[in-house]
This record gives C-alpha cells, structure tokens and sequence, in this order.
C-alpha cells in the first residue's frame, strides 16, 4: 500500500467514524454524565477495597434509627416489592488518639426489603453501648460496622455493562478523531455543491475523473 492510499484510508475511516458524531451526541452526553456520576463511587469502592481483613476498635453508638423507603422493584428472587429498609446511624470512634464520625453500617449500604432481618439487626444496635467498629489501616475515616455487603452490590454488578458500553463507545470515537487528525493535512473535504454523500473527498472525485478518462465511469445514480 502506498503511502498516499494509506493517508486516504485513514481519512476514510476517520472520516466515517466522525460520521456519527452527530448521531451519537445525545448519547455520547448521557455517556459523559453518568461517569460523572460514578467517578465518586469509584473512589469510595477504592476507600474500601480489602475491608475483609480491616482490624477493629470499640466505638459508641450516638444515633440509630431505622428508616423505609418506598420505591417498587423488583428484588434478586425475581419478587416485587414496595420498598426497601436501611439505616440512619451515627457513631464515634478513636484510632491512634484521633476521633472520628462514623455512619456506615456496611459497605455498600444496606438495603434491604426483609422485614425479619432488619428487626434482629436492629436489636442489636443500642444507642449509648459500645459497638465493635472496622475501619481501614490507610485510612482511619473509611470505616463500617459490618463486613457483609448490602443489596448495593447486586446493583452494582447489573450496572457494570453499562459502564462497559460507556468505555467502547469513548474508544469508538478516539480512534475516530486521532485517524482525522492525522491526514487531515493530506485530504480537505469537497465543497457541498460537489457532495454526493458523506465519503465524497476530493480523492473520490479525482478517481471520477480518471474513469472517464479511461471511459469507465460508473453510471450516475440521480442524487
């Protein structure tokens, strides 16, 4: 391949890629928007990476309620139901001679539409008592009083595709641009009284000319 054919198909392919641009933008905006919605969340699960093996200290709890939120969905078992529990909490901890607030309970946060399993842990909690408190070798701050996950996590694995399909569709329009970019010196696109249709570069229409020339020229098409 020559190297004049090699910059025309990058400019073709770039040119193409580019193409849906336009197609794409509402999509492309959504896509833009939920990462920013998710790069606070990425941080988090980072804080709370290996939290398995996290050491423990004895805090107190200061506040506890618990507290139903009502939004129908539809649960892991394939049933539906009208909401889900989760706690307001708030409790107080020392690490090294520092304080810290705490209102975790786990990470991610419990959410729960078992009624049953709400009540025994809720038993447990006593405002005023000592608590046993798990919180984070690097960082003392991130701390939770649970290691088991919540209904979060089941959230954010049905989630994960669609972060996926965010990252493909960035890459899509990366290798769009920098193909663009690169022989946008080489090729300058035809005028649009010459357009007839979005490849049409003033390679196409030297390629036209030679056809005719040589009395092999495609028919027209009537655009």
């Amino acid at each position: 391949m020559s190297r004049d054919n090699f910059n025309y198909q990058m400019y073709f392919w770039g040119t193409l890629l580019l193409s849906g641009l336009k197609f794409f933008a509402p999509v492309i905006l959504i896509a833009l928007f939920v990462i920013f919605l998710m790069t606070p969340g990425c941080y988090r699960s980072a804080s709370y990476e290996g939290r398995e093996t996290w050491p423990s200290v004895m805090g107190t709890l200061d506040e506890f309620e618990v507290d139903f939120y009502k939004q129908r969905h539809r649960t892991d078992a394939g049933e539906t139901a009208d909401g889900f529990y989760y706690f307001d909490l708030k409790y107080r901890y020392v690490v090294n001679g520092q304080a810290y607030i705490g209102n975790r309970f786990s990470f991610p946060a419990y959410e729960s539409n078992e009624k049953a399993k709400t009540d025994a842990i809720a038993k447990q909690m006593k405002v005023g008592k000592p608590i046993e408190v798990f919180y984070s070798p690097t960082n003392p701050a991130a701390c939770v009083l649970s290691l088991e996950t919540g209904h979060s996590a089941d959230v954010q694995k049905r989630n994960s595709p669609v972060l996926t399909l965010i990252i493909l569709l960035v890459i899509f329009l990366g290798c769009g641009c920098l193909l663009y970019l690169k022989s946008k010196k080489k090729y300058k696109v035809v005028p649009r009284r010459y357009m007839k249709g979005w490849y049409s570069t003033q390679f196409m229409e030297a390629r036209k000319r030679q056809r005719r020339k040589r009395g092999t020229a495609r028919p027209r098409r009537g655009w």
